[in-house]
């Protein structure tokens, strides 16, 4: 009873935990969140759950650290970390080679950090690094890709899959349910694998008149140039192109770029995107963009932060060897939901990420 009433007072913690965190704005590559003195209750609104201890260290680690899409989870990993009154800190490495990943988080592990949320590029290739990290007493979670065979204590994404079959029916309405249709994204991270899968496998089963072949899957990396020159390229060996699945932000600028040099920006090619940035927004709003599916990061990165709080701060439960009786201390997967941003919704998201119109 006693396990079961501590329990019940952290999920109450939990939840008031909610309705008192506001989404701030900071972005570095390796820095701790800014903080000021009064960064206390009074100026938050009223009080706050947190133990306003600087020295508890939180590190979101990722590949493609450079990605515009990593822009606003930092800003949410800063601003949450400043309101918990702890340090937030920002690393990774600007492409996806494990070896130098496995060395940052070598480095980050020898420091002892209160946690990490990682996002591995590879699932099979990042188990030894998370399982290491665990094993010298730093909880890690996973966001936006899993590795489900390491020791992480959560995964907090939506499932990419899902995401590609969205896409497939968003671009399917946009055109009508025909036409060829080409992919541009970065292939090798697996959630990137696994919503190409989700997106050829929806129009196969779903869309008979839609044509996706394997030369239109174009790897871009997370390049804009090359995005633009497989984009072109395609285009021109495959005139009757009439949509496109672009996977980020750098891949968006580049299809639009070379739909502008060959003259098709006039709707005849709709491309649908995922992500929320600004790229995409703009692209939105002018109507260069037909959709694109947002991928709730606040939500993403705010429990992911509050799970590893949680657990370094003693509020996760108290269930010793809790791995080898085989009840998990935290929720072994979160999903926090995704929406398609539109024409008619993206001043919304403009205003939330942006704080207002951005040019």
């Amino acid at each position: 009873m006693k396990k079961r009433g501590k329990i019940i007072a952290v999920v109450l913690t939990l939840v008031l935990t909610i309705s008192m965190v506001a989404c701030g704005d900071s972005s570095t590559t390796e820095t701790p969140a800014e903080s000021t003195e009064d960064s206390s209750a009074e100026s938050s609104g009223g009080e706050f759950f947190g133990t306003r201890d600087k020295s508890q260290e939180y590190y979101f680690v990722t590949y493609a650290s450079g990605a515009a899409y990593f822009t606003y989870i930092q800003k949410v990993w800063n601003d949450l970390g400043d309101k918990l009154g702890v340090t937030t800190k920002f690393a990774g490495v600007t492409g996806a080679d494990l070896t130098e990943l496995a060395q940052v988080m070598d480095q980050i592990v020898a420091t002892k950090p209160a946690g990490i949320m990682f996002a591995p590029p590879d699932a099979e290739g990042c188990v030894e690094m998370i399982n290491k990290a665990v094993a010298a007493g730093v909880p890690v979670v996973t966001v936006e890709s899993d590795s489900p065979d390491s020791d992480r204590y959560s995964y907090l994404s939506n499932d990419p899959y899902v995401v590609g079959q969205v896409v497939a029916d968003g671009l399917a309405d946009a055109i009508g349910a025909k036409g060829r249709v080409c992919v541009v994204t970065d292939i090798g991270p697996s959630q990137h694998n696994l919503r190409v899968q989700g997106f050829k496998e929806r129009i196969e089963e779903k869309y008979p008149d839609m044509t996706l072949d394997d030369a239109g899957i174009l790897n871009a990396e997370v390049s804009t140039e090359l995005a633009t020159e497989l984009t072109t390229a395609y285009l021109q060996a495959n005139p009757d192109t009439v949509g496109i699945y672009s996977g980020y932000a750098e891949m968006t600028t580049g299809v639009l770029t070379a739909l502008n040099d060959l003259g098709k920006n006039d709707g005849s090619v709709k491309v649908m995107a995922v992500g929320e940035d600004e790229v995409t927004c703009l692209a939105i709003k002018s109507g260069d963009l037909y959709a694109s599916v947002t991928q709730s990061r606040y939500n993403e990165t705010y429990w992911s932060l509050m799970m590893l709080y949680a657990l370094h701060n003693g509020y996760a439960g108290e269930m010793e060897n809790f791995r080898e009786s085989g009840a998990p201390i935290l929720p072994i997967y979160v999903n926090p939901g995704y929406a398609i941003m539109t024409a008619e919704n993206v001043d919304y998201y403009i205003d939330t990420y942006f704080g207002g119109p951005i040019d």
